[in-house]
């Protein structure tokens, strides 16, 4: 079980989730996090179509509304918002 969310497959490097319950801080949930790694993730794989709210760095939210899926947005966000996402699996890779 993530921060937030319910990952359904991971690896070091990437993590699928599949629920979007709660914002999913994704600093916290990166792969260097138990060290004290501060990873912001370098992509998310959209799997399925709707809009996603991410919240930036500076902690300003940008809502991406008619993504498809297969559609790779090449980002650095914190967090994965709830309110407003509608997608329902995505994959992030960090």
């Amino acid at each position: 079980m993530s921060r937030g969310g319910y990952a359904t497959y991971s690896s070091a490097y990437w993590k699928e989730y599949s629920a979007f319950g709660s914002d999913i801080d994704l600093i916290a949930d990166g792969p260097n996090a138990s060290s004290g790694g501060q990873d912001a993730p370098r992509m998310i794989l959209i799997q399925s179509a709707g809009n996603i709210v991410l919240q930036r760095q500076d902690g300003t939210n940008i809502t991406t509304t008619g993504v498809i899926a297969g559609q790779e947005l090449k980002c650095q966000p914190k967090k994965i918002i709830s309110a407003g996402t509608t997608i329902t699996r995505c994959t992030v890779y960090w």
